[in-house]
């Protein structure tokens, strides 16, 4: 074997391999220098496992699709509407609007099923609600009626990503 470790090209005269030019990529040595062979069928397996292994990777369409499509129910959408506290007024008048304007009584209109309402600080209300796709344009007057003075109010159509986000993460810790 040359002095690099390497097996030498199949044309090159090397004994390692001037015999045996099938083993010309197999041929190696290990740490003490002896030669070590892998015959040609140990080859054939290698180049199969190699090919298969290959085929299972998923190619970059494949890679960057998301799990499967999410939840998008026909009964309903759901909505997500911030409602920014209006800076300029302290706490106690932002509480005295929403009480003259009927926020507590008018928001959300009755059988309107709220998902979630978050507080964050210094923003405001963040509300999902579940809407009927019909009832949408009664959301909407609610929040005109009720919560314009005390908020700037932000629409966001909403979808549930959980179980996408959920098969992304166990696929993730599996590699």
């Amino acid at each position: 074997m040359p002095e690099s470790g390497r097996a030498a090209h199949p044309g090159g005269g090397d004994d390692l391999t001037a015999d045996h030019p099938h083993v010309y990529l197999a041929a190696a040595a290990n740490r003490d220098g002896a030669r070590i062979f892998w015959g040609r069928y140990s080859m054939l397996r290698l180049a199969i496992m190699a090919v298969l292994l290959l085929g299972a990777l998923p190619t970059g369409a494949q890679a960057q699709q998301p799990p499967g499509p999410a939840a998008t129910p026909a009964d309903y959408v759901l909505l997500t509407i911030l409602m920014r506290h209006d800076q300029s007024k302290n706490l106690g008048e932002i509480n005295q609007i929403q009480d003259d304007q009927g926020f507590w009584r008018n928001f959300p209109p009755e059988g309107i099923e709220v998902e979630s309402w978050y507080i964050a600080m210094g923003l405001g209300y963040v509300v999902t609600l579940r809407v009927p796709p019909a009832r949408l344009r009664e959301v909407n007057r609610s929040v005109e009626q009720a919560a314009w003075k005390a908020f700037r109010t932000e629409f966001y159509p909403t979808y549930d990503a959980r179980e996408i986000v959920k098969a992304l993460r166990e696929r993730a810790k599996a590699k």
